[in-house]
């Protein structure tokens, strides 16, 4: 349909407009963009809280995570409420609209009812891709469809958009490692064991500070555990990269097994 802005009169004179529906590639354009804007929000900051909790209260957080999934799903269905667009819809020019009338934006709850099949959208998008109606399981239900409301949008209104949810998911990734990391009981042992050498305090004078940025890695499994950091240290006298290893014993704390240093 070239023009998405005609009108035709219905039964009582009114006028309704005429609206196309949405591609496939459109929908799911807006589908992935909304999908990693959504995980930054809610996934990432709750693996965050979990790396820092699992160690010192494993059964707190297996307690709360229902509660999470439960949250998160809410959100996820709810993510149309605004004029019947999510951000990638808006990104792409669609809305969701009444079926049948399509002047009309559904009400809060059919814009819920429509994403409640959320935790089976492979099967979503493949009744979508593959029915004669191109219709998937929750329009049907709350009688609704994703229709273009304005012109096809510019290349780089998508590309900059999208760069931007792709650096936020993966700046939120990094400083929720990183974040675990430093909040970590072994990462402030290690300090501790760094600060309370007199091998190092002769290499750097008094420590200052620490770098923001540690390397290493941590694992822990049936109470057992073993970390390792490479960790730079910023003296009065200098500088030096210190690397410490720990390891835990059930039902013990961690303690440092052996270091390293270099200028």
């Amino acid at each position: 349909m070239e023009n998405i802005n005609d009108t035709i009169p219905d039964s009582n004179d009114s006028s309704q407009e005429i609206l196309e529906k949405a591609s496939l590639g459109y929908r799911f354009g807006a589908f992935i963009v909304d999908h990693i804007i959504l995980t930054s929000i809610l996934v990432v900051p709750f693996i965050m809280i979990l790396f820092r909790q699992m160690e010192t209260e494993p059964t707190r957080v297996f307690a709360a995570f229902p509660l999470f999934m439960l949250v998160a799903y809410v959100v996820y269905s709810l993510r149309d409420i605004v004029n019947g667009q999510s951000f990638g819809k808006y990104l792409f020019g669609m809305a969701v609209r009444d079926s049948h009338y399509t002047s009309e934006t559904p009400s809060i709850a059919r814009l819920f009812i429509r994403n409640i099949f959320n935790f089976v959208w492979p099967i979503e998008f493949l009744v979508l891709a593959y029915s004669s109606s191109k219709t998937k399981l929750g329009d049907r239900l709350a009688n609704t469809d994703v229709y273009r409301i304005s012109k096809k949008p510019k290349l780089i209104m998508l590309v900059i958009p999208i760069i931007l949810v792709v650096v936020l998911f993966v700046g939120s990734l990094f400083f929720g490692i990183l974040s675990f990391f430093r909040n970590h009981p072994a990462y402030h042992m290690a300090l501790d064991y760094i600060e309370d050498n007199p091998r190092i305090t002769e290499l750097v004078g008094e420590i200052e500070s620490f770098g923001f940025f540690p390397s290493g890695n941590i694992s822990t499994s049936g109470g057992h555990g073993q970390a390792d950091f490479t960790i730079r240290v910023y003296g009065s006298d200098g500088t030096a990269h210190v690397r410490v290893i720990l390891v835990r014993e059930p039902l013990g704390g961690w303690e440092v097994v052996g270091f390293r240093y270099r200028k």
